[in-house]
């Protein structure tokens, strides 16, 4: 039997889960943007149960009242994926938006408050059930966190601890990355088109293309991560969609590539979404809501209703004139100046990718942006623009160079979105294409994946001795069909 009520300990502990369930899904988050999301959390809490407790002269009331609406807040997003998944393919599936969650969640709330309120039990057993179901969740959440945060440190310090630079000269290094930019089989089979001529012309200029290339995952985050990192993302990768992109900025800022060659001399160049250590990243996706604060209450309601705007805006976000600037920039960048650092140049253009903004000619498309992620024919039109403007941008930018540079052309992931009935693995075939100056081609895998790009680059030019790794398990989460 208790003699006194339980301390009220459960809202400022819940305040605590969203920020900590998304750095423990990463590994890591920004600090703090982790704490203003606590704030904006707990000061409202805090204040309602003070609130309440003043109307109802009951501090046990009000603090199951604020912690049920804690709850509802902070798990509205998994309950709309559970009832999104769940009802897939029924009649009653047109039925779950995002409103009529709110309204089902906030009504089954009010009913729920209102007996706590009306009860005339005392409820402190029931408080003081929830101060330690709020007590395990953080504290899993927390170990989590602490055990994934463990998981990456030891992979990235073991990658790095492998490599030792040799002396001598160094030759810039550019790693192109063209969005969604899928392989020639998979253009033959499934669009009927022939990309052999642009083949061709990489092959003319030095490229090796890989045969049947394939990436390691199905998302860009976990693509580039795992590349710059030079391994498998070691989480578990069958969390709801998208739950790795919440930390990945920062693990590239930091990654494996970008400190090696730093710790080599080389100077960053940074024409890409992500920043790099010291380099602020070239442009940004969409709207200004995919920032680490924003991240850390995705999937609270008002980090849901943040990404329904943020999807309503990207209809007329402009990537056409971001990507054309990419590749201007790509292209007229200067030659290096005798006895200048080494460059490692990092682009990535978000072409052939959704939104669709050309044809094949180039021109802007009549109706205006095509966002319909399944539109293969737009994807088409825009996916051949692209090879004339990396034709355009290698003429232009390899004629400064009396010997080659080092050079990867790569798809981070293919098309996601192709309606056919063979085409699941269509999200993992890219264009893959590496100009090796000094016979580098001769040790190129012919089954080599982006996780071991790096490595064969650091291996051949850089005196280091990584072993090719092979590729994780393919995993890609249900209906990730997202702008990224």
């Amino acid at each position: 039997m208790l003699k006194a009520p339980p301390r009220p300990i459960a809202p400022a502990l819940l305040s605590l889960l969203p920020p900590l369930q998304n750095v423990a899904a990463a590994g890591r988050q920004d600090v703090g943007a982790c704490l203003l999301a606590v704030l904006v959390l707990l000061v409202p809490a805090l204040f309602l149960q003070w609130l309440l407790t003043r109307l109802r002269k009951d501090q046990v009331r009000a603090t199951i009242i604020v912690t049920s609406a804690l709850l509802a807040f902070c798990y509205f997003g998994p309950l709309h994926d559970i009832l999104d998944a769940s009802l897939q393919g029924s009649a009653l599936h047109r039925f779950v938006r995002l409103w009529l969650t709110m309204a089902m969640l906030g009504g089954l709330v009010a009913c729920w408050s209102w007996w706590v309120w009306r009860t005339p039990r005392r409820l402190w057993r029931l408080l003081q059930f929830v101060n330690v179901i709020a007590v395990l969740v953080v504290a899993m959440a927390a170990a989590t966190f602490a055990v994934r945060a463990f998981a990456l440190h030891q992979t990235r310090s073991a990658a790095a601890s492998e490599f030792a630079p040799t002396a001598g000269p160094r030759r810039d290094v550019f790693y192109v990355i063209l969005d969604c930019y899928t392989s020639a089989e998979s253009l033959r089979r499934y669009w009927g088109y022939d990309n052999s001529p642009f083949l061709a012309y990489l092959r003319s200029k030095g490229f090796h293309v890989v045969t049947n290339a394939q990436s390691n995952y199905s998302q860009t985050p976990l693509c580039i991560l795992s590349t710059f990192n030079l391994n498998p993302v070691p989480l578990d990768l069958n969390d709801r969609q998208n739950a790795l992109r919440l930390g990945v900025h920062k693990l590239i800022r930091d990654s494996v590539v970008v400190r090696m060659f730093e710790q080599m001399g080389y100077e960053l160049v940074n024409l890409s979404l992500y920043h790099l250590d010291g380099v602020p990243r070239a442009y940004h996706i969409g709207p200004r809501r995919d920032g680490p604060f924003h991240s850390a209450l995705k999937h609270t309601i008002w980090g849901r209703y943040a990404m329904a705007r943020w999807n309503q805006e990207m209809q007329t976000y402009d990537y056409g004139t971001i990507n054309l600037n990419l590749f201007t920039n790509l292209a007229q960048l200067p030659p290096r100046a005798p006895g200048g650092r080494p460059r490692f140049v990092y682009a990535h253009i978000m072409m052939p990718h959704v939104p669709y903004n050309f044809d094949a000619e180039g021109r802007r498309l009549t109706g205006g942006i095509v966002t319909d992620l399944t539109n293969h024919t737009a994807f088409l039109g825009q996916l051949i623009y692209t090879s004339k403007l990396v034709r355009q941008s290698l003429d232009t930018l390899l004629a400064k160079y009396p010997e080659p540079p080092i050079m990867v052309i790569q798809g981070d992931h293919g098309f996601r979105w192709l309606q056919h009935p063979e085409a699941n693995e269509e999200g993992h075939t890219i264009l893959n294409a590496f100009l090796l100056p000094d016979g580098g081609a001769a040790r190129l895998p012919t089954d080599i994946t982006p996780i071991n790009t790096f490595r064969l680059l650091f291996n051949l030019y850089f005196g280091a001795s990584y072993p090719m790794v092979p590729p994780p398990q393919r995993t890609r989460a249900p209906g990730a069909a997202d702008y990224h």
